[in-house]
Formats: C-alpha cells, structure tokens, sequence
C-alpha cells in the first residue's frame, strides 16, 4: 500500500525528486538536475508546480508533476497546467502508479482553481494519457526541419488556443539552467531560438512582440543556424514552398 502525498517542493524535497529522475532517466548530474528542478517548480511567476509522489515506506516510488500556465482559448484568457514529468522507481513498476497520482493532481489542481490540464507525450505515452486519462488527443505535433523564413500570418484566429508569455513568464523561461537561448530581431517581431545540440540547427521557442522581451543583453546574439527545426501546431504558418 502506497502513501499518495503532494509534491514536497523544498531543498530536500527537490533533492529526492532529483535522485528519482536521475535514476529513472539515467541522468548523471544530479547537482545540475537539482538546480533545473528547482527553477522549473519553484521559480514560475505563474505559480509554484503541482503534483504528487508515492512512498513506500521511506523511499520514494513515483512522481507526477504539472507546471502552471497561462493560455488563450477561443479568445478568453484561461489559466491551467501542463503536464511535465513523470517517473516510476524501477522496483515499483506495473503498480498504476502514474494514472493515481495523476487524478490525485488533477482532482487538487481543481480545488485550487485551474481550468484544464495540457501535455506533450511521446508515441509510448499517448496511449497513456488518452485511454486511462482521458485526455483529447488534439493532435500529432508537425515537424519540420529546413532552409529560410518561417511565414507567419498577420491576423490571429480567436477560435482557437495558444500559449501566452508576459514579459516576467519568458524572462523565467530564459532563465533555463540547461539552455542558453539567442534572440533576434526580424521585422517588428523578436525570435527566440536554442541549440538542438546539432551543429548548425537552431530549435525555435517561439516569435513574440518586443512588449513581452525582457532586457538580457547576454541574448542578444547571432549565432550561425542555416538549418531550423520546428516542432509544433500552429495554423497561422503559411509552409507553401518552403
């Protein structure tokens, strides 16, 4: 029999959640995933991260945990999670659970008024989340890899959802541990990018107006990228001929 407890977001806290993920993942800085961690569920100006662990006595079994944001949905501004991480002790596996501390989270997430719960899952979890979560599957995300400019069109489809940053939300994003983003100017708008980890592709954060830039001279670089690569769904891109 488990104990089912909400997510212990102090020092020590973060240090178990570390040593799980490190484990499960076979991650060797633990250090470094502490300190990514701690940015990732503490730091958010949009809210401190919710979720659940699984005890087994002393030693942690599982973890489950959602990120507060911040999105626009057919026009209105609406707050809710995304869904980020998830790990299983390995000596605690087939146990279901992942699908407990889910609902445990959502049924919380709930109470302290958060409107829905979104998540990018990869082809082994889709199944997952769908079946015994009951999400709706929206879509597979595009991918793309390629040469030029990325169109985009210049009015916005109210019907529809999206992603909102403020100038506090991107200026925490940019402050990844594990990443160093670059941003650029082009036209009117600022494009934010970030190593793939392969020479010369730059992945895409997104395109946003100057008003939500926050002002890190250390970003404003031009790095050498021929190659983009996008992952994503949005249908204001225009891909003819590109």
């Amino acid at each position: 029999m488990y104990d089912i407890k909400p997510l212990d977001l102090s020092p020590k806290g973060i240090e178990i959640c570390a040593e799980l993920l490190c484990l499960v993942y076979s991650k060797s800085d633990q250090a470094a995933e502490e300190k990514y961690l701690n940015w990732e569920y503490n730091l958010n100006p949009i809210g401190k991260a919710v979720g659940f662990n699984a005890w087994d006595d002393k030693q942690i079994a599982a973890h489950y945990v959602t990120q507060p944001i911040i999105m626009l949905i057919n026009g209105k501004e609406v707050k809710g999670l995304l869904s980020i991480n998830t790990a299983t002790h390995p000596e605690h596996q087939r146990k279901k659970l992942f699908t407990t501390l889910a609902d445990a989270t959502y049924q919380h997430a709930k109470n302290l008024g958060y409107s829905f719960v979104i998540g990018v899952a990869n082809a082994n979890s889709t199944h997952g989340f769908v079946r015994k979560l009951e999400f709706e599957l929206i879509s597979p995300l595009t991918a793309k890899i390629g040469i030029g400019r990325i169109n985009y069109q210049s009015t916005r489809n109210l019907n529809t959802c999206e992603r909102l940053w403020s100038r506090e939300s991107l200026k925490w994003r940019l402050r990844d541990p594990l990443k160093k983003y670059s941003i650029r100017k082009l036209n009117n708008k600022y494009i934010i990018e970030t190593s793939t980890g392969k020479f010369g592709i730059r992945a895409r954060l997104g395109i946003f107006d100057k008003s939500v830039i926050p002002e890190i001279r250390l970003l404003n670089q031009n790095i050498f990228s021929p190659f983009k690569l996008y992952l994503g769904i949005d249908n204001a891109i225009d891909w003819a001929k590109k």
